[in-house]
């Protein structure tokens, strides 16, 4: 399930690229968006549940380290 998002990312941002960055065309990232978004859809419910629990858990904990250190201390 990581494998797969961070696979789904790689493509959605080869998407924002400006055109004259891109190593291939277009619809070869739009092509591997439609298979991460098949390889999701043939998980079973619990990997994806444990995943998707897993990912919001650690991105929640990303976010409140940041505001921690963001926070100035003795104010």
């Amino acid at each position: 399930m990581f494998t797969l998002v961070w696979y789904s990312v790689v493509h959605f941002d080869a998407l924002n690229l400006p055109k004259q960055k891109r190593l291939v065309w277009p619809v070869v990232s739009w092509l591997g968006l439609a298979g991460c978004l098949a390889l999701f859809a043939s998980l079973p419910v619990w990997a994806l549940l444990t995943g998707g629990g897993t990912l919001a858990l650690l991105a929640a904990v990303r976010w409140l380290v940041l505001r921690c250190k963001a926070t100035p201390r003795g104010a």
